[in-house]
């Protein structure tokens, strides 16, 4: 998310239906946009103000991502500048992973229907190993399965998470 595609439509979407469930008008999409990559967490605060500490926050996030799963193609493309990146990754034969915080749940659904699913040798999601982005553990399976020492490894992101992540699990240029 944010890289390769932008889901931001489709989970803003899913927070303004949380809202029309509670009688609440919708939000501006500017409202949802910068949180995107924080998740359901991010995405149920600014939709009902709720906290992930709040006793409800575990039922509205379940609410959140259930409406998600439910839409989370309707609007969800592939950033048009990034075709041309996939296909000149894939001509020049170069093998690479996608290390994603989304669960696989989403992930493998989402990936097939906007068909991105043949352009990876190895996806990586958030409930795939133990620890997410920012922890380095995704990036270094990534590698492993791959078969390429981390110092050989680049990482392509958008996010905080993205530059720790590689950050601590390769060597720098």
């Amino acid at each position: 998310d944010g890289t390769l595609i932008d889901s931001a439509p489709d989970l803003a979407g899913a927070g303004n239906e949380l809202r029309a469930a509670r009688g609440l008008d919708p939000l501006p999409y500017a409202r949802f946009r910068p949180l995107v990559g924080t998740g359901a967490r991010g995405m149920v605060k600014v939709a009902l103000d709720l906290a992930a500490d709040h006793p409800d926050f575990p039922a509205v996030r379940d609410e959140f991502l259930a409406r998600y799963q439910a839409r989370m193609t309707r609007e969800t493309v592939v950033f048009p500048a990034m075709r041309p990146v996939l296909d000149t990754l894939r001509q020049r034969g170069l093998r690479w992973a996608l290390v994603t915080n989304k669960a696989a749940e989403f992930t493998g659904p989402l990936l097939k229907n906007i068909g991105l699913h043949a352009f990876f040798d190895v996806v990586v999601s958030g409930d795939t190993v133990d620890r997410k982005k920012p922890d380095p553990m995704p990036m270094l399976y990534a590698c492993e399965q791959l078969g390429v020492a981390p110092a050989d490894a680049l990482v392509i992101g958008d996010s905080m998470n993205d530059a720790s992540s590689g950050r601590t699990s390769f060597l720098p240029i």
